[in-house]
């Protein structure tokens, strides 16, 4: 699900490919985890995964973990290598 930070690579394939992970936890019964980068896409990512992951570059992005804290679902959290504990 998770489109690439360059335009130069592969984007993603956006809901279709959230719609390819749920099939394929309906089908083996694995977890599934999958990033989520804005708040837009924050309720059909809850709906097809089991974690929702946060990479480093969102760490910071205030909005984005306030709506993930609202999820129902466990978060994976990439620290930076030079985030401090508090953080």
């Amino acid at each position: 699900f998770k489109p690439r930070s360059s335009p130069y690579s592969f984007q993603g394939m956006g809901l279709e490919g959230l719609k390819i992970l749920a099939k394929a936890r309906a089908r083996t019964g694995i977890g599934i985890v999958t990033e989520l980068m804005d708040t837009e896409h924050a309720s059909a990512v809850e709906e097809a995964c089991d974690i929702i992951q946060i990479g480093t570059r969102n760490m910071q992005n205030f909005s984005l973990l306030k709506r993930v804290g609202k999820c129902r679902k466990p978060v994976l959290l990439k620290r930076g290598m030079s985030a401090t504990l508090e953080e």
